[in-house]
């Protein structure tokens, strides 16, 4: 670390009118700190000049991601079936969860591509994956959580109230966070 970045370890800076300050005055050596802004994402160790790359990463990326997705939902409908479409239990909304999920990746890839803004999909994802994940798998643990040990009719009793109409909540939920997602 150089003297002047380990005087300035520390202090706010501010960018007024094209002059670094630090908190109201001019420091001679403002101009050698640059704050770093951490980047993430598979396109952030590409050089500058490679950004016509990003938008295919962005699609690849959502290809791979769907493509297990799929998977995961193809082989749950064969397994499970028509249980699987209920109006009432918790697998009709992981079920959601997961087409949130593969919905979300489409959205994800449009934004990569540069045909959608960001924010509507963050609460998207909250709405139409998050939540019907949660209330899915909550249904079946918070019985376990609140009363540890041997299942009996208290558990199932409770299962019971959680998971009635999972279906339509999840489906809601589903179709909510889209809209949010993709409408202005």
């Amino acid at each position: 670390m150089s003297a002047a970045a380990a005087t300035n370890k520390g202090m706010i800076f501010f960018r007024i009118d094209s002059v670094k300050r630090v908190v109201g005055r001019v420091t001679a050596n403002a101009a050698t700190f640059r704050p770093s802004q951490p980047k993430i994402g598979a396109a952030a160790p590409l050089p500058p000049w490679a950004g016509w790359l990003k938008p295919q990463l962005a699609v690849s990326g959502a290809i791979l991601y769907g493509w297990a997705v799929a998977h995961m939902l193809n082989a749950w409908l064969s397994r499970f079936g028509a249980a699987l479409l209920q109006i009432h239990g918790a697998a009709p909304s992981l079920v959601a969860a997961a087409l949130g999920l593969l919905a979300l990746l489409a959205l994800g890839a449009a934004h990569g591509v540069g045909l959608l803004p960001a924010r509507p999909a963050v609460a998207g994802f909250v709405i139409a994956f998050l939540l019907p994940l949660v209330i899915g798998a909550a249904s079946h643990l918070l019985p376990v959580w609140l009363r540890p040990g041997v299942q009996d009719q208290w558990h199932g009793a409770l299962r019971a109230r959680l998971v009635r109409w999972g279906g339509v909540r999840g489906l809601s939920l589903l179709l909510l966070g889209l809209a949010i997602a993709v409408l202005p």
